[in-house]
């Protein structure tokens, strides 16, 4: 399965767009997703979900802004 990594925020947290069959998924959204948007739309893809491994700041930073440019429902863990 095809994913792309992009080092995000002030931490450069690990950002990964999982994709296949024009679906994708984003992990931990770890700052301006800008260029997860550009390879979206540069792939044709419709992103299906975002998901968090945990709700840290350097995880979460840029799910609002792809969440309002895609509508995607967001997943994390209930008891972090």
């Amino acid at each position: 399965m095809p994913y792309s990594v992009y080092p995000l925020g002030p931490l450069e947290t690990n950002s990964y767009l999982v994709y296949k069959d024009g679906q994708a998924v984003v992990i931990d959204a770890g700052g301006d997703p800008a260029p997860i948007l550009h390879d979206l739309r540069a792939k044709g893809l419709t992103l299906a979900a975002i998901c968090l491994t945990h709700r840290h700041f350097d995880h979460m930073y840029g799910v609002a802004t792809l969440v309002k440019e895609t509508g995607a429902p967001v997943y994390s863990p209930v008891h972090d």
